[in-house]
């Protein structure tokens, strides 16, 4: 059962994704990491900050050298092994929903009930989520505005065409959205193999996939 505190937070603090089976250190290698690591001051530093570092200095148009994309490499297979370790079932348990949300596609159940979340009770997630996010599911020409009113999350869903404005654009398949959604898929992976695509803020989109980690406990 999804419970309000239970969205993106535990304890008050942000749930991190993914972290290496011995703790919450990142490893030294896998992505160019000083910067983020030296600067999480709030947080434990996280395969998080590497990647919305790593997505950030592409966006800049840095060049990367034959090293860099051997890290980026073993990052990936870290992640990959990562996430086969930590697959549970993706059985999904229907009474978690009202009776007339079941008809509704599995994304939209868990997304719509995103709405209205208290950002206070979201601990440093809130702090790191900031901005308008456009979520657009390619596919089915859908998708979803998130936008902070008063410290509570607003979800507003859209078609047809994407809202103009956003700090932070997020675009996949209705499939990959699904897998993430359900634990199937790791989003950090998934951005670094460009099935995530992802425009503004890159570090947006690292973390927004943080707001629904509580589904795939499902």
């Amino acid at each position: 059962m999804v419970n309000d505190e239970d969205i993106g937070s535990e304890n008050g603090e942000p749930t991190v994704l993914e972290t290496d089976s011995e703790g919450d250190e990142v490893d030294e290698q896998p992505l160019k990491s000083s910067k983020a690591v030296a600067e999480a001051k709030n947080i434990n530093a996280t395969r998080d900050e590497v990647v919305a570092e790593n997505l950030a200095s592409r966006d800049d148009g840095e060049a990367g050298s034959d090293d860099d994309e051997d890290e980026i490499e073993s990052a990936r297979a870290q992640l990959r092994e990562d996430e086969d370790e930590d697959e549970e079932d993706d059985s999904e348990s229907e009474e978690e929903f009202e009776d007339s949300d079941r008809d509704k596609p599995f994304f939209r159940r868990v997304i719509e009930r995103a709405n209205g979340r208290d950002g206070t009770r979201m601990g440093h997630l809130r702090g790191h989520i900031t901005g308008e996010i456009v979520l657009s599911i390619t596919d089915r020409k859908e998708g979803y505005y998130f936008t902070w009113k008063d410290e509570l999350l607003s979800v507003e869903p859209w078609s047809q065409k994407a809202p103009a404005e956003g700090s932070c654009v997020i675009e996949l398949s209705e499939e990959h959205l699904e897998d993430i959604l359900r634990g199937k898929l790791n989003p950090q992976v998934a951005m670094l193999s460009h099935k995530v695509h992802v425009a503004g803020e890159p570090s947006q989109a690292v973390y927004f996939f943080n707001l629904f980690q509580s589904s795939r406990r499902s």
